[in-house]
């Protein structure tokens, strides 16, 4: 809606840099506070615009955008996690 503002400050710093680093780099178009978290829009470096969603912990969500993230894969992040 039209009560979008962009979010400034420590928060949204790192708001952008946790984007940042989820997209690979790109420049940061615009953050907005969503929820308890933030939205972040990011031009890539080959152009394409991607709207990363992050929790009050800087993790990414599953935002508007699903193609970033693919639920089907999450799993196979935790699966090797536990050999000592």
């Amino acid at each position: 809606g039209d009560d979008e503002e962009q979010a400034t400050g420590p928060g949204a710093e790192r708001a952008k840099a946790a984007a940042l680093e989820i997209t690979g780099g790109g420049t940061v178009d615009g953050v907005e506070r969503e929820g308890g978290g933030f939205e972040v829009e990011i031009t890539k470096a080959n152009g394409q615009q991607v709207e990363i969603a992050l929790d009050s912990q800087y993790r990414q969500t599953a935002g508007d955008s699903g193609d970033e993230t693919d639920q089907n894969e999450s799993g196979e992040d935790e699966s090797g996690k536990d050999d000592d």
